[in-house]
């Protein structure tokens, strides 16, 4: 499918619209959901330690987002391709075959339609 008929297909439109703002709420709310286990953490932690200024949970969360960051950079740039190789690898019955198959089968079709073409044309 060329861009201009996937951006028709999409992305144009009320109804997709629609649907990216839905994509959008649900990540959101994700995000908070995610966001929530580190206030909690917090929270936990400062209770444990008796600790009575509500100022410090806010220092906390300001102190924790950096080496969260970090880890998100870290997960996105290394982890996700090791997770996504060993679900490959050991997770799947036709492990890289899939790709390979997937790459054969395009190369197939676009010889079967530069063929189909040649035809159409002597006709």
């Amino acid at each position: 499918m060329n861009r201009d008929i996937e951006r028709k297909t999409y992305w144009e439109g009320h109804e997709n619209r629609l649907i990216r703002l839905w994509i959008y709420a649900l990540r959101g709310l994700q995000m908070l959901n995610e966001f929530k286990y580190l206030i909690a953490g917090l929270i936990a932690l400062f209770v444990i330690l008796k600790i009575a200024n509500p100022v410090w949970i806010g220092i906390g969360v300001i102190v924790s987002i950096p080496p969260l960051i970090i880890l998100g950079r870290w997960q996105l740039k290394k982890a996700a391709k090791v997770d996504q190789w060993v679900s490959t690898e050991y997770g799947s019955v036709l492990k890289y075959n899939d790709y390979n198959i997937k790459v054969d089968t395009l190369k197939i079709l676009k010889e079967i339609s530069e063929k189909l073409d040649k035809l159409n044309n002597k006709s």
